[in-house]
């Protein structure tokens, strides 16, 4: 079993038609913590270095069109996830199956084997991991194959010992949410810095939001979520709805269909979603953090009363304590794809053209793209056979898995 230093497919939710969608796709860690921004940018402004102190970088984004390189690192199974160990040194991937491998230069090992709780079936199986901030567990999100909670959606914490090693088969459950479908399980999960977590769920599946959970703030599915590890309260005193008899203390965010992937800007705190479309259209939307440990508090992103920012179910709408988040992106179900699965803000250092880009993926269309969110331009970076996730590696590089197995690094071209 590898061990580090102690510190900090799968088909993808495509989008449906009215009885039943998709297949499914990945999960992305996000960390939170600041990169430097890139040393040379045509509109964003290089950070000033004296001898004591760095200002903060601007966080707009580069202009021009951004050009990557693709390498794939390794082939193995259908992926849903990926992220970089608690020494920031080591690329970890998550298989639907159930198993978490590290992907070293010249091989492949297993660290972590949940084949035990969980298995790929259509949207189900290991959708989703992360090391906390301070690197003392893994948190995994998962469906249940247990009897009698078959198909439920499982957080779970694994210990991360001192030595590097996981210990997998002694988990610490977090949260069990009943699933009343097969589809629409969200999946990802995001570290924040004071080792909370933030969780998405799905709807809970079929289509069109039968049970209309997504805008109630009495029901856990069609969110995301703020939960804290072990040792902690469940949930953080400050999330927005803590200690509130009409809506449940662990919910963030409201209004979200089968949100699979979500990013933390690692420099401003803002809240990115990529949530999967009806049958219709995708979406990407963006909640300011505004001076919070993130962004996305009280929101809610529209679903199901509006798929993109079209109508959609007239007979329900966002709680009104709640406040409505428009998408920043939307694209119509064609030769643009019909499944998205991003996605993430670039703040790295070894392509300063991507800077301030949002990076994101459709499984159906098979390409990796990148989003200027100040422009609203949108640039084909490459294509990937049935992408997945798109997620932060080492030193906050993209990394892209797939549906085929395939690990895939971006780099400068």
């Amino acid at each position: 079993m590898t061990r580090w230093p102690a510190i900090i497919a799968l088909s993808v939710l495509v989008g449906c038609g009215a009885q039943s969608d998709e297949s499914i796709a990945n999960n992305t860690v996000a960390t939170t913590t600041s990169s430097a921004a890139p040393a040379t940018s045509s509109t964003a402004v290089s950070p000033t270095v004296s001898d004591t102190t760095t200002t903060t970088p601007d966080p707009s984004p580069a202009g021009g069109k951004p050009e990557v390189a693709l390498t794939t690192l390794a082939e193995v199974g259908p992926l849903t996830d990926a992220m970089v160990d608690p020494s920031g040194t080591n690329v970890l991937v998550v298989e639907q199956s159930g198993r978490i491998l590290e992907i070293g230069s010249s091989d492949v090992s297993v660290i972590a084997d949940l084949t035990g709780r969980t298995a790929a079936d259509g949207e189900r199986g290991l959708l989703g991991a992360t090391f906390t901030a301070d690197g003392e567990w893994l948190i995994v999100h998962r469906t249940s194959t247990s009897p009698g909670e078959e198909g439920d959606t499982v957080i779970e914490a694994l210990e991360v010992r001192p030595s590097g090693e996981i210990i997998a088969d002694a988990p610490t459950r977090l949260l069990t949410i009943d699933q009343p479908f097969a589809n629409h399980n969200g999946g990802d999960l995001v570290a924040l810095p004071d080792s909370s977590l933030l969780v998405s769920t799905g709807d809970g599946g079929s289509g069109g939001d039968p049970n209309r959970v997504a805008h109630r703030l009495d029901s856990l599915l069609g969110k995301i979520l703020r939960i804290a590890p072990p040792g902690n309260a469940l949930v953080p005193a400050d999330n927005p709805w803590f200690d509130d008899d009409e809506a449940l203390d662990e919910i963030w965010s409201s209004g979200l269909r089968n949100p699979w992937r979500i990013d933390v800007d690692p420099l401003t705190g803002d809240l990115w979603v990529a949530d999967v479309g009806q049958n219709r259209f995708e979406e990407i939307s963006v909640a300011p953090a505004n001076g919070a440990i993130a962004g996305g508090a009280r929101a809610d992103f529209g679903w199901s009363s509006r798929e993109g920012d079209a109508t959609y179910n007239d007979d329900v709408a966002p709680d009104t304590r709640t406040t409505l988040v428009e998408p920043i992106h939307v694209y119509q179900h064609g030769p643009d794809g019909c499944s998205i699965s991003g996605g993430m803000m670039y703040r790295g250092l070894a392509v300063p053209g991507l800077w301030g880009w949002f990076l994101f993926a459709d499984l159906c269309a098979g390409q990796l793209r990148a989003l200027n969110p100040v422009t609203g331009e949108v640039v084909v970076l490459g294509a990937v056979s049935q992408p997945t996730a798109v997620v932060r590696g080492i030193g906050g590089e993209p990394i892209v898995v797939t549906a085929t197995g395939d690990v895939i690094s971006v780099g400068p071209p």
